[in-house]
């Protein structure tokens, strides 16, 4: 079943989980690396299952925000899978600080089980020594010590303070209980952008990929910002408040102009 961008994985928990079409621009990316590096078609296949088990991950990893948001009181619709990780949509978010950071933290929370669990395979059934396995590729032998590495990462990576990441959120959060919502999240935001400025610049050296992500939180942190702003400007206006009760009485024979 397809959306007009992204194709319908299926409804855990009734939230609806699609991948958008630019996912594919990823494996497409995958291959062509691998390929330039020489590798055979059975390693470029590894490679695309360990990027195809990574997004799992992400997909249990933004269940595990949106869970915890439904149990304190959000309302989840969806979970898009996008080239740079996932997206839950969450059209109400727990206002109180301490259930966004609960909500905030239930993400990279799950990633740490992932981690914990894949220690547990490697150490107590695949029973392979790291001084045995080869990192120049992914193989069978070193694809769940190399997922374990991938969900750390992505735990540290989420907690930078760098708003709309996990980090920032959590950062915001903390912020909120000193602070009102709204400078909270304007210091937070700030951060953010600093942070994404530094991953634009880093992307221009390192890796372009780092651009790409800079560029999301530079426009993520402004969005929520904005977002929040209003939400302060609107909280006590009512819809009495702007409902025009006054009308101009017209004649049958007044003209248009």
């Amino acid at each position: 079943m397809k959306s007009r961008y992204s194709l319908l994985l299926g409804r855990p928990f009734g939230i609806k989980v699609s991948v958008h079409w630019t996912f594919s621009l990823l494996i497409a990316w995958i291959v062509l690396i691998s390929v330039g590096r020489g590798l055979e078609t059975p390693q470029i296949l590894m490679h695309i299952l360990f990027v195809l088990a990574l997004f799992v991950c992400v997909v249990l990893h933004e269940l595990g925000h949106s869970l915890a948001a439904i149990r304190l009181g959000g309302e989840v619709h969806s979970i898009t899978l996008l080239p740079i990780g996932g997206m839950a949509h969450m059209s109400k978010m727990p206002d109180k600080p301490r259930d966004e950071f609960l909500v905030s933290a239930a993400g990279p929370l799950v990633n740490v089980v992932i981690a914990f669990l894949l220690w547990l395979y490697i150490s107590t059934i695949q029973r392979i020594s790291i001084e045995d396995m080869e990192f120049q590729a992914i193989t069978t032998q070193n694809f769940a010590l190399m997922l374990m590495a991938a969900n750390l990462f992505i735990v540290a990576f989420n907690l930078i303070p760098a708003f709309p990441m996990d980090g920032g959120r959590l950062f915001r959060s903390a912020l909120s209980m000193k602070l009102s919502r709204l400078k909270a999240t304007q210091i937070a935001k700030d951060i953010g952008q600093i942070f994404a400025i530094l991953f634009i610049v880093a992307g221009l050296f390192v890796n372009p990929f780092l651009v790409i992500i800079g560029i999301f939180i530079l426009l993520g942190a402004k969005g929520e910002y904005e977002m929040i702003k209003y939400q302060e400007i609107l909280r006590d206006t009512t819809v009495k408040d702007i409902v025009k009760t006054e009308f101009a009485e017209l004649d049958e024979n007044n003209t248009l102009g």
